[in-house]
């Protein structure tokens, strides 16, 4: 037990060969290190080909002013490459989304759970991300913030709260 509370003390992933902990708890140690790095991979790592074949498809069919037959804009290159980063940023606990190419030339982003629970996250040719979401009954949330490296905590909270850790989440809808 003295291992293990000072193993934790020192970062619970670290190593620790000076308290006599034994080669087992070593092991496990390893082990649980490579899954919690395997939990922060992006999405890229497990569902690339799929969802980025869809995001293709999108652009392909999105190409040309006018492509809804209703004056849509077109999807431009640097909405598409932005549309990618956000798809590589997603860590890989996050369950693929539903593509769905937006009037404005913006590409949308939607996770629905139920008629109580979705997010819709917009990537457009900007650093901008625009999001919406229901979290629940009678609670909404909305908003613009600056997509540069990774993906706001703002808009991964929104995401993590309608399909975090839920079996449920109908992903897409």
């Amino acid at each position: 037990m003295t291992a293990v509370a000072s193993s934790y003390a020192k970062g619970f992933f670290q190593e620790d060969t000076e308290s006599g902990a034994s080669s087992t708890f070593v092991q496990l140690s390893r082990l649980l290190h490579e899954a919690s790095k395997h939990l922060h991979e992006p999405v890229t790592a497990q569902k690339s080909d799929e969802i980025f074949r869809k995001l293709d498809q999108v652009y392909e069919e999105c190409l040309e002013e006018d492509w809804d037959g209703y004056g849509a804009s077109a999807i431009s290159a640097n909405a598409y490459n932005n549309a990618c980063r956000f798809l590589e940023a997603l860590p890989s606990t996050i369950p693929s989304p539903d593509i769905i190419p937006e009037p404005d030339g913006e590409i949308a982003f939607d996770w629905h759970k139920n008629r109580d629970w979705s997010v819709v996250v917009s990537v457009g040719s900007t650093d901008i991300l625009s999001y919406a979401g229901l979290l629940g009954k009678d609670n909404k949330t909305y908003g613009t913030q600056v997509f540069a490296i990774s993906i706001p905590k703002m808009v991964i909270g929104a995401i993590r709260e309608v399909c975090g850790a839920e079996e449920d989440c109908t992903i897409p809808c």
